[in-house]
């Protein structure tokens, strides 16, 4: 077990995704036993499982990751758009409301 943790250290720092990909790769074997080929060379094997999973994890994190970021910059592009909008809108009420002042009544808010 030890040795495909520092294999994944070759591959990323992150432990946890490590250690994941680590127990979801045995669980798997475990729970699919009576269906996997026989193979000459065992090591190899569960060292390319392990990669291809650890790979793929990787890949799903950051895709993730990507997904939330552009969500996040879309909802505040959003609700810059929508507080510029009601600025606008706000500066237009109130443009119309001094102009419908007297004169005098200008004078006296300036």
């Amino acid at each position: 077990m030890i040795f495909y943790f520092y294999y994944g250290k070759s591959i990323t720092q992150d432990v946890d995704t490590i250690s994941d990909c680590i127990q979801e790769l045995f669980i798997e074997l475990w729970n699919r036993k009576e269906t996997i080929a026989s193979t000459d060379n065992i090591r190899s094997y569960l060292v390319v499982a392990f990669r291809r999973k650890l790979v793929k994890q990787i890949a799903n994190t950051k895709v993730e990751f990507e997904e939330k970021h552009v969500k996040d910059h879309d909802e505040s592009l959003e609700s810059t758009l929508i507080n510029a909008e009601f600025n606008e809108e706000q500066k237009k009420l109130l443009h119309q409301s001094i102009d419908s002042l007297t004169s005098k009544q200008k004078k006296l808010s300036i």
